[in-house]
């Protein structure tokens, strides 16, 4: 990443300030604030100057005494300026802040699943949240600052040529000396900072993940492999951060030697000029003071830079999730169906990558309104990504999916989303309330929907037990509940919306056999005249169902109603008695014929 100060800060500024617009008044007040305080800081050495040449040394010690007021209410403005600064710079970069994270979370919720599934949830975590808080921390104070510092060294340098020429040219010397410090500085300082962020990232990753699976970890005895890699992570973290620190540490005692240098040659050529009588006394203090200020910024470089670095690397992962393009799902047509409609795959073909494997072949399929249809096959057979599409998830690679007269893959998926609703095989649930974690922030009428099916499913006991606890918060993933609860708060979540079609993702398939069944019979009383699509492992548990799709290596091998499957010789009927007797060891079904083509 390119940080030269010409075109990467002008960059940086052009993609924050929509952000900082909308508090652009405050924002200006803080840069006028700036601006009235570099120059009165200005002013003090000229009062110093003036006091010693003019009263001082001519001994006119009362008729100075003005001075002294000036010189205090000079630096009461220069508080009052420093606090209005502040304040006006620090809350309009808070407040940008704030939004560019909204904005950030936004963006995110609109990505394709294909993005997550590449991304690691700590990286995600970090973007939201350190690297925006390291813009907020460079646009607080960093750019105005680094502005401020530069006007005020570049009217300084020009002051000093105005009082002293010989002097200046002393500064001058040294002053390109601690520049070619700087550039040098600059280069390392910059690939040390991309690494940290790099290890940062990493080890943010990897304690997401390990420290949500430690009891698996514990489980499994795996607690001294998962350390030794923390600490690979952490040793490599701390390199990168020990490496940053030496480049910082022989740069700040470099350019305080030059000033100590620059300060010893003004003392004494500016002594040497005195005793000849070409300068005054009040001039070589005052120009010596210049000096201290002028190297001031450049001793503060250091921090500053780092500031920016991180800066410039965090926007830039900033703007890897901004640059993503979201998912063209999202920019569909409205869904036109408002009554039960049958949904068609017509020669479905997928892959999840262009060079991939085919995981659907050429599926033709057709639920009708109102159908309860069961999709059963091996695992991989892809019963999972046939749900998938249906919701645009991914999208075909060939043929089409047909919602009564539309082709979903013109259809908004937001839309398609409210019509068709998915009760996943894992359950998801949130730190937050029974309530919400079903609701999913729908309120209104879908509230009241709740309320009413609460009311007729109050013989069942699952229901009944989760509308006790409503209120209750839940621990993360909903580890104080029972897998049977969690279970039926997915089941809850999926029909509150009331949707058209409810896909069941082998959602039942971590129960006991008699709970299973318990939320099937929620799930009868719940979906009736919907379109129920059932993917399910476990075939004696199924439910009744209308008709048995059985897929296997991506094609359907066979279809039809359940009892005349089980009348014949059929895949549907093997793959039942296989599990049913699967403690005893059978040999599994040999692959249909239709299937090996």
């Amino acid at each position: 990443m390119k940080t030269t100060p010409g075109t990467s800060v002008r960059a940086f500024l052009r993609r924050v300030w929509p952000y900082v617009r909308p508090y652009r008044r405050r924002f200006f007040g803080g840069l006028v604030s700036m601006g009235l305080l570099a120059g009165l800081e200005l002013t003090l050495p000229i009062w110093t100057k003036l006091a010693i040449d003019r009263y001082f040394i001519p001994g006119r010690w009362s008729a100075g005494l003005w001075l002294l007021g000036v010189y205090g209410l000079t630096l009461g403005l220069i508080g009052l300026l420093q606090y209005l600064q502040g304040y006006f710079i620090d809350v309009t970069a808070y407040q940008a802040m704030r939004d560019l994270r909204c904005h950030t979370f936004r963006r995110l919720l609109t990505l394709p699943i294909a993005f997550f599934q590449r991304q690691p949830t700590g990286k995600l975590v970090t973007r939201v949240t350190h690297d925006v808080d390291a813009l907020q921390e460079i646009l607080g104070q960093g750019i105005l600052s680094v502005l401020a510092d530069v006007g005020t060294s570049v009217a300084i340098f020009g002051l000093l040529w105005w009082i002293s020429p010989v002097l200046a040219l002393a500064v001058t010397a040294t002053a390109l000396m601690v520049v070619a410090v700087s550039f040098l500085f600059q280069g390392y300082a910059q690939r040390a900072q991309e690494d940290i962020r790099t290890w940062l990232a990493r080890l943010n990753g990897f304690l997401q993940e390990h420290i949500g699976g430690i009891p698996t970890l514990q489980v499994h005895r795996a607690e001294a492999q998962a350390f030794r890699e923390l600490q690979t992570l952490n040793q490599g973290y701390m390199q990168a951060y020990v490496s940053a620190v030496f480049h910082y540490a022989w740069y700040y005692p470099a350019v305080r030697a030059l000033e100590v240098l620059t300060s010893v040659l003004v003392l004494g050529i500016g002594g040497w000029l005195l005793y000849e009588g070409r300068l005054t006394l009040g001039t070589l203090v005052a120009f010596f003071q210049y000096v201290q200020r002028f190297f001031e910024p450049l001793a503060d470089l250091s921090d500053k830079y780092n500031a920016f670095l991180q800066a410039f690397v965090a926007e830039a992962r900033v703007q890897e999730v901004h640059q993503t393009p979201p998912d063209p799902a999202y920019r569909g047509q409205p869904l036109h169906v408002t009554g039960p409609a049958p949904i068609a795959f017509r020669h479905v073909t997928f892959r999840y990558a262009p060079d991939g494997p085919w995981v659907l072949k050429d599926v033709n399929l057709v639920l009708r309104p109102g159908e309860r249809v069961a999709i059963v096959g091996p695992t991989g057979a892809g019963k999972t990504t046939l749900a998938a599409l249906l919701l645009r998830l991914y999208d075909p690679t060939l043929g089409s999916i047909d919602f009564g007269p539309q082709p979903i893959q013109e259809v908004d998926a937001r839309d398609l989303r409210r019509a068709v609703r998915m009760v996943f095989q894992e359950p998801f649930l949130f730190s937050d309330t029974v309530l919400q974690n079903i609701l999913l922030y729908h309120d209104g009428t879908a509230r009241a929907g709740l309320d009413r099916w609460f009311e007729r499913l109050r013989h069942n006991v699952l229901v009944r037990n989760l509308s006790q606890k409503l209120h209750e918060t839940l621990h993360e993933r909903g580890s104080n509940l029972a897998q049977s609860e969690r279970q039926a708060i997915a089941v809850l979540r999926g029909i509150a919306t009331d949707p058209q079609v409810l896909i069941l993702d082998e959602a039942l398939s971590a129960l006991d056999p008699q709970t299973e069944r318990e939320l099937y019979e929620l799930i009868q009383s719940v979906t009736q005249g919907r379109t129920v699509l059932l993917i399910a492992h476990r075939l004696y548990t199924l439910p009744p169902v209308d008709r048995v799709v059985v897929l296997w290596d991506g094609r359907i091998v066979e279809e039809g109603p359940p009892h005349e499957l089980l009348r014949r010789d059929s895949v549907f009927a093997s793959l039942l008695r296989v599990q049913t007797l699967e403690g005893y060891g059978p040999d599994p079904p040999d692959a249909p014929e239709d299937a090996e083509r």
